[in-house]
């Protein structure tokens, strides 16, 4: 596939100039890694666009891009996907993503959600999908948010510093920076080591038998249009797969637009995933009723 893109290039670069930018943009979690290839591919270029993928480590950052007016196709999450229905016109999703490999990384080998009572959990962000995911999680166990005390550092690594120094029990992270925070934790003197604790997609299929799944990502276009969504439409399913094979292109591009992460853990997150893909108009049912379960047990977070 990529001689054929190569080709094409060529042909676009004869017939003129790329005619508008795209901008692809997503956080450190697989979904990301069709977008980072489809940018080191130059597969909008092969189509006339000019495109590049502009990563993001806070909510923030991806706001500003698709409140920018440019075109841009976005990982977001299905929290944000239900704030941004209500409030931008130009949205147009395309995809969900079934599955999760977001941890509970502890001080333990193994705990389960009892033993968050009256315990300290950090979260990357507050008011964000794993406080989501934690509030579903407790209300399903009966246990009250208020028997746990949620605290952040603002981003992932500096809330599971919380946890290697002694200030708090666990914190919720995805994969690949579980991994890499692990490794941390385990090879520099001083801080307190690192599990994988407890999974979050194993504890939401142990509490509510995986139905619905779980839905946590949702990706979108914003200010699109019709041609450059056909494009996306096209590809991105194909690169989704591709990326589980984890070759070195695909782990290296990852790790060059993260660079905090590690090859290993990188490595291990597309090798090892089993999150599925599917169109919106296939997924729409699992994602509607999961959003029911978020206002049901989650209000107050949005």
């Amino acid at each position: 596939m990529r001689l054929l893109i190569a080709f094409l290039i060529l042909i676009s670069a004869a017939s003129g100039e790329c005619r508008d930018k795209i901008i692809l943009t997503g956080t450190a979690v697989f979904g990301t890694c069709p977008m980072i290839m489809m940018a080191e591919d130059k597969l909008f270029e092969a189509n006339g666009f000019d495109a590049e993928f502009i990563p993001w480590n806070t909510p923030d950052q991806y706001r500003a891009l698709i409140s920018s007016g440019k075109q841009v196709y976005a990982l977001i999450s299905t929290l944000e996907y239900v704030r941004l229905n209500k409030s931008v016109r130009d949205m147009s999703s395309m995809f969900t993503v079934e599955g999760s490999q977001l941890w509970f990384m502890g001080r333990k080998e193994k705990m389960s959600l009892d033993d968050l009572r009256e315990e300290t959990v950090a979260l990357p962000f507050r008011g964000d999908m794993p406080e989501i995911m934690l509030g579903m999680l407790l209300a399903k166990r009966g246990i009250s948010t208020e028997d746990v005390k949620i605290v952040s550092a603002g981003g992932a690594v500096n809330s599971a510093q919380l946890v290697m120094t002694g200030k708090a029990g666990s914190v919720m992270l995805p994969e690949p920076v579980a991994g890499t925070v692990k490794d941390i934790s385990s090879s520099r003197k001083g801080l307190v080591p690192l599990y994988y604790s407890l999974s979050v997609e194993d504890e939401w299929n142990r509490q509510y038998n995986g139905n619905p799944p779980l839905v946590l990502n949702v990706i979108s276009g914003f200010s699109t249009g019709k041609e450059t969504d056909e494009i996306f439409m096209k590809y991105y399913g194909s690169y989704f797969e591709q990326c589980k094979k984890s070759d070195e292109a695909a782990v290296n591009a990852f790790i060059r637009y993260f660079p905090s992460l590690d090859k290993k853990s990188t490595g291990r997150l597309l090798s090892s995933n089993t999150d599925r893909l599917k169109t919106l108009e296939d997924g729409s049912s699992n994602l509607n009723n999961f959003i029911s379960l978020m206002g049901k047990h989650a209000v107050k977070a949005y």
